[in-house]
């Protein structure tokens, strides 16, 4: 159970600093983001703080705005989890 929890830990992470760095490299504000994929201003804070977990419906509604493609964001998004992954693991004892 332990190791799950640790899974969910890392794509929420992954998710947050992906979505925060496409959001950055397309100098856009989170509320621009939010206002042009139809999501409401404070569902889009909690996505990028890792808070809450996108549907696949949201992830769409956000690349049009993003200007990204899914295959992008896919590639980018593990880029993240391999970042997030190095952080979050624990020294085994």
């Amino acid at each position: 159970m332990a190791h799950t929890a640790v899974q969910e830990e890392e794509l929420a992470c992954a998710f947050s600093q992906c979505i925060r760095k496409l959001r950055h490299e397309a100098g856009i504000s989170q509320e621009r983001l939010a206002l042009e994929a139809g999501l409401d201003r404070s569902h889009m804070g909690r996505l990028e703080g890792g808070k809450n977990s996108p549907t696949l419906e949201t992830l769409y509604k956000l690349f049009p705005p993003l200007g990204i493609s899914f295959t992008q964001f896919a590639a980018e998004f593990e880029g993240c989890l391999r970042k997030c992954r190095r952080r979050t693991r624990k020294p085994e004892a």
